[in-house]
């Protein structure tokens, strides 16, 4: 009783054809979709880094003058005008510049294109992470300037009072 010749009706392999079609589109769309969602949740992480580092540049760009008014202020105190007063002027208006640079960064990481691909969006978080690291290089240098100006204020008081105690 074997079966011999026998294939099944064209409309039924026309259906099963039709079938695997669609399961593979299905497929593909769902494949697609959790890849996108991959991407778009990268691109809200890059647009709230964008955000926090504009407020880190501004926070940045308005220390720096204070830090170095500071600077004078106490280097002016203890008679210490010269040229590690001037260097660290230097050094600022540098400062300032990068910032500058860094800011105009930010500018090329903000469009971030609706359907950009993860490698598009990947390189931005990559920038966005190499702004971060250099705004917080900047941040503790001028913090710890700020501390090194504190320091030196507690000694020029302690030694005024001392002076005043002996007179």
């Amino acid at each position: 009783m074997a079966r011999e010749g026998r294939t099944a009706p064209p409309a039924v392999l026309t259906a099963v054809m039709w079938i695997a079609i669609g399961s593979l589109l299905v497929s593909i769309l769902a494949l697609w979709r959790a890849g996108r969602v991959r991407v778009l949740d990268l691109r809200t992480d890059v647009r709230k880094d964008v955000v926090e580092l504009r407020l880190a540049l501004e926070n940045l760009a308005a220390t720096i003058p204070v830090a170095v008014q500071s600077r004078e202020r106490v280097s002016a105190a203890a008679g210490m005008m010269g040229g590690a007063m001037e260097q660290f002027r230097a050094e600022a208006r540098a400062d300032t510049a990068t910032v500058e640079t860094l800011r105009g960064q930010l500018g090329g990481i903000e469009p971030i294109p609706l359907l950009a691909s993860y490698n598009t969006v990947e390189a931005k978080a990559v920038t966005a992470q190499e702004v971060r690291v250099r705004v917080q290089a900047l941040r503790d240098k001028y913090l710890a300037a700020a501390d090194t100006d504190a320091k030196t204020r507690e000694h020029l008081r302690a030694s005024a009072i001392a002076r005043r105690n002996r007179s």
